[in-house]
């Protein structure tokens, strides 16, 4: 990229020290001639580094490189016009030291190599020819316990899957400085074979996905959710859709970014998107039991704000266990959506926002309901006064479903959780010593819910005019 007078001058000012060689974007013919004129006159023990970007105008510096590999610590080789027909090749010399940095797009390396070992860093992407097999990608990892950074993406064959399964028996990869794990669009042996054996409690960036439409499905073992803590507890919002039916699955979802820069300007943000197998309800409850074990454990709080959660199901009516745990963990929370597709999640979730923190045994909400008329100086009002509400600062709360089951009683409940949680006569003595939450700034309904909810004459601090929205309801 650099004129060749700029390259000749930094060339006579360091003649002997390492070389980084970057052979980039797009120069004419007598440019890449010069540059590799240029290159030839390093020697091969002082390359360090390649960045590649192979064109047919640069094929032939691919052809000088081939000879210069032995000192090579950093690798960066992109081919921009991969295809399912080829994939060009760099071969290592098996002399040289361990690789560091290892980023390949469109082109390949041999698997094998006893190089591709105690990497910081492994990269492939866009890998449609001569793909690496679950034991090579198994002998990488194994041996790269400072692995930091594994992506692996559009790794798949074009036509028939050639390559093979790990022995069942295969000791687990252990990771413990691994930040981002992803794998996504991969041949199905790869992923089956490699994913579910990593072990990488330091890991905030968790992507796994299937192949092409393929959705790959974690199985729900304490294993995976160690691996999914911290990328749950680094998030700031997060999804959960749970689904029973032809393809039950608990889909796990945040916001994660991964960076498609060299490792030297990548930038990852934390977050998680994989799914998790689900066959029935009681395995639901299980998973929702093991993540707030998990998340416990750890003593995690996260930095979720904003939570969704989504179920259906192929029978209405079905009830699905509530994740009814992990609102514990989520102090900051703000906005909670719940997209009900049975019908049956709302009073649950009702309930839930109702159920005060660090209330003593049998001081339950029944007892509340029966102080809230009485006024000061009771034993039983200062005695509950010492527990908290359940997501403190929510101040957005929305739900959506497609049928509405009972909703007269979701009305009913509806009025008794604000007379409740935001009552008007907050200044009672039955209530001063609880936390006040932050109160509703929006409360988003069905139509029919929403119309009947202000049709009732509710004891609230909330102005519910300003609260109360509809998507479908008519000012």
């Amino acid at each position: 990229m650099a004129k060749g007078e700029v390259r000749k001058m930094a060339m006579k000012r360091n003649p002997n020290g390492p070389v980084d060689v970057w052979c980039w974007a797009q120069p004419d013919s007598t440019a890449v001639r010069e540059f590799i004129e240029d290159a030839q006159t390093i020697h091969e023990t002082r390359w360090r580094s390649i960045l590649y970007d192979y064109r047919s105008e640069t094929e032939g510096f691919l052809n000088h490189l081939r000879t210069q590999t032995s000192s090579l610590i950093d690798v960066f080789l992109f081919n921009p016009n991969v295809s399912y027909g080829s994939t060009v090749s760099l071969d290592l010399s098996p002399e040289g030291p361990h690789l560091r940095h290892v980023d390949i797009r469109g082109m390949g390396l041999p698997w094998q190599s006893p190089r591709l070992t105690n990497l910081a860093t492994l990269s492939l992407r866009y890998i449609y020819h001569r793909i690496p097999q679950p034991e090579h990608l198994y002998t990488i990892l194994s041996s790269s316990p400072r692995l930091e950074r594994l992506c692996v993406t559009d790794v798949t064959p074009g036509e028939i899957d050639p390559t093979g399964s790990l022995p069942t028996t295969s000791p687990p990869i252990t990771l413990p400085v691994l930040a981002t794990l992803v794998f996504k669009n991969v041949s199905n042996s790869i992923t089956h074979s490699i994913v579910p054996l990593i072990r990488a409690p330091a890991c905030k960036t968790v992507v796994v996905d299937g192949e092409g439409e393929l959705s790959f499905r974690l199985r729900p073992q304490e294993t995976t959710f160690e691996l999914l803590a911290q990328p749950i507890t680094a998030s700031e919002s997060l999804k959960l859709k749970f689904k029973m039916g032809g393809e039950s699955c608990l889909h796990i979802q945040s916001e994660p970014y991964i960076a498609p820069e060299w490792v030297y300007w990548a930038h990852d943000k934390p977050g998680v998107d994989v799914r998790l197998a689900v066959h029935s309800a009681d395995g639901l409850a299980r998973m929702w039991s093991q993540l707030d074990v998990v998340l416990g454990s750890r003593g995690a709080v996260t930095n979720i704000k904003t939570l969704e959660i989504e179920c259906s199901a192929d029978v209405l009516g079905q009830e699905l266990p509530f994740p009814s745990g992990l609102f514990g963990f989520c102090p900051e929370l703000a906005t909670l959506r719940c997209v009900d597709d049975t019908g049956t999640a709302f009073r649950r979730l009702l309930r839930l926002l109702q159920k005060r923190e660090g209330a003593k045994e049998g001081t339950a909400l029944r007892r509340l309901v029966r102080l809230l008329p009485k006024r000061e100086g009771t034993k039983e009002g200062v005695r509950i006064g010492t527990s908290k509400w359940p997501i403190p600062k929510l101040n957005h709360l929305i739900y959506s479903v497609n049928t509405m089951l009972d909703e007269e009683k979701c009305a009913a409940a509806l009025k008794a959780f604000l007379e409740l949680r935001y009552p008007s006569h907050s200044n009672d003595s039955t209530l001063q010593s609880i936390e006040n939450p932050t109160p509703l700034k929006t409360l988003d309904l069905p139509s029919a819910l929403a119309v009947k909810l202000k049709a009732m004459d509710i004891s609230t601090f909330l102005k519910l005019d300003d609260v109360i929205q509809s998507p479908d309801l008519d000012d």
